[in-house]
């Protein structure tokens, strides 16, 4: 097994839980890019909301690629040029909008710059997910933006058991018509049906002709199974939700334990 791309989430796997990449994994990934293998950050956040990671990591030119938004986008980390796009409209975002106020679950919307919470005054939650991911938070209903407007991603973001609720809720042919992923327990995130982190790595990798199985990637939630579904080999953090690690050909240490290290060590670097 030769591998030549790493595609790793961040929150969770990568990122410990002071939301910190620890020496250890980056050193690891140093090592890696040094050896000619190419490193790609896959997150549910905006570009900004990993901008600050990327210099250590040494992910700083325009050969170095991010997916962001769970897929909706594909960029370079230097210059924050679009690669590949998915988006969703505000017809989209209205229709989620009116079911959120009738399961009284917090949304909001995102573009590359600007988290849109729909309701006021906005939760910790959602205050939270702002200040975290390095964008700005305004508070817009679907009748504040004009018809053409268009987001890279809407979400609920809750208590869980009232994600769990509204997402029990859910008529097949809306799930079928878009890509819904329960990134956290209090997160359930809405893109555009041809939107997914194992769509955009797919992409990427055929832009930069990277087989499949020359890919190994790293996660533990449900958003990143797209990936395992696409990658010759996928490595479970040992935090993973167990649908995650089902799918993996391997499970490492937990994100507070450098498991991303500890893989690109024993399947990369060795």
């Amino acid at each position: 097994m030769t591998i030549k791309l790493i595609a790793t989430d961040m929150d969770g796997t990568l990122l410990n839980h002071d939301n910190a990449v620890s020496q250890r994994n980056r050193e690891a990934i140093r090592a890696a890019r040094a050896a000619g293998v190419r490193v790609v950050l896959c997150t549910g956040r905006p570009l900004p909301g990993i901008a600050t990671y990327l210099e250590p990591l040494g992910l700083t030119t325009d050969d170095d690629y991010a997916i962001a938004y769970n897929g909706a986008l594909v960029q370079s980390c230097a210059s924050g040029t679009v690669l590949l796009q998915h988006e969703v409209t505000l017809a989209d975002y209205a229709r989620f909008y009116t079911l959120s106020q009738r399961f009284h679950v917090d949304i909001h919307a995102e573009d590359n710059q600007t988290l849109y919470a729909g309701q006021s005054p906005t939760s910790a939650l959602t205050r939270t997910e702002a200040r975290l991911t390095f964008i700005n938070l305004v508070v817009r209903t679907p009748d504040d933006f004009a018809p053409d407007t268009r987001f890279a991603k809407i979400m609920f973001i809750d208590q869980p058991a009232q994600i769990d609720r509204l997402q029990a809720h859910l008529a097949p042919a809306t799930r079928a018509a878009y890509t819904i992923v329960r990134s956290e327990p209090y997160f359930l995130e809405v893109l555009n049906q041809r939107a997914s982190k194992g769509r955009a790595l797919a992409g990427l990798a055929a832009k930069l002709h990277v087989q499949p199985d020359e890919v190994m990637v790293l996660g533990d939630q449900a958003n990143d199974l797209s990936m395992f579904n696409y990658a010759g080999w996928g490595v479970a953090m040992g935090n993973a939700i167990p649908a995650v690690k089902a799918q993996a050909n391997a499970v490492t240490g937990t994100n507070a334990e450098d498991g991303v290290a500890q893989a690109i060590e024993r399947y990369v670097l060795r």
